[in-house]
């Protein structure tokens, strides 16, 4: 029985993570689509950085009727030449291959296996892992500047636990409000590169930006770091401007994050 119960309550766990958009791969259903599906008529410009094999540049041209411009961007050779034979015709997608992180240049990247898999990584060992090969490096800011510094409606940022250095290349489009949404996956990759959600809570502040939790639900706020929020479990989250904040109508917080939240306000009450 006891056994039983276990079983029963850990299932329980897995639907309520799921429902929260937390530890679940499927984009459409963890809310990555869902932020796509729900801007898609305000997108004129969109970044996809880890365009891996292009599904979520593909998902931007459906939503937006092929619209939108696409800029997809892969380090790994392999899938990088995959996005070129995918969308070779399609006028609207312009592929980059290289790794976006906080400088330019060259860095260490290794391939996540097989191509598609997804899992390849910047290294930041200065020997480099077996495998690994040199590639190109850009920064978000020097692509955008190379476009003409256009406002950017929409960033998708995958690149296995590399989100903040991605960050710090540009941090001149945040403060200087460029950057409508950006969503970021945070992962058990973010352990290997000493990573943690404060650094996005405290970057985002930095420059006035909101978070949002990417849901099947709809887009919860996340307003206050706490460590509850810190276990490495797969979300999807979103950096949104203010006044782009409104366009996602969130909800919340909900679940931990309003745990902490109130947590917070019950501290601060008692400092005063």
């Amino acid at each position: 029985m006891r056994s039983f119960l276990s079983e029963l309550a850990y299932k329980g766990e897995v639907i309520c993570s799921r429902i929260q958009g937390i530890a679940y791969e499927r984009p459409a259903w963890n809310g990555e689509y869902r932020l796509v599906r729900h801007v898609a008529s305000s997108l004129r410009l969109v970044i996809d950085i880890g365009a891996n094999v292009g599904d979520w540049t593909a998902e931007v041209l459906r939503a937006t009727g092929q619209r939108a411009l696409v800029i997809a961007i892969e380090p790994d050779s392999v899938n990088a030449e995959g996005l070129r034979a995918r969308f070779g015709r399609q006028r609207r997608v312009r592929v980059i291959e290289a790794a976006v992180t906080s400088r330019e240049g060259e860095v260490t990247f290794v391939a996540g296996g097989k191509p598609g898999s997804g899992n390849g990584y910047v290294e930041t060992s200065v020997n480099g892992s077996p495998g690994s090969s040199l590639v190109a490096a850009r920064t978000l800011q020097g692509i955008v500047s190379e476009l003409g510094d256009p406002e950017v409606d929409l960033v998708k940022c995958d690149v296995e636990g590399a989100e903040l250095d991605v960050l710090a290349g540009c941090a001149d489009l945040f403060e200087r409000s460029r950057i409508s949404l950006m969503q970021v996956e945070y992962n058990a990759t973010w352990l290997r590169a000493g990573r943690s959600l404060e650094d996005l809570f405290d970057f985002a502040g930095k420059y006035g930006y909101k978070l949002l939790l990417a849901t099947p639900l709809g887009f919860a706020k996340l307003p206050t770091y706490g460590v509850g929020l810190e276990d490495y479990r797969l979300r999807n989250i979103v950096l949104a401007r203010p006044d782009a904040v409104e366009l996602l109508r969130p909800y919340g917080p909900a679940g931990r994050a309003r745990v902490e939240h109130q947590r917070t306000l019950t501290v601060e009450r008692r400092a005063k």
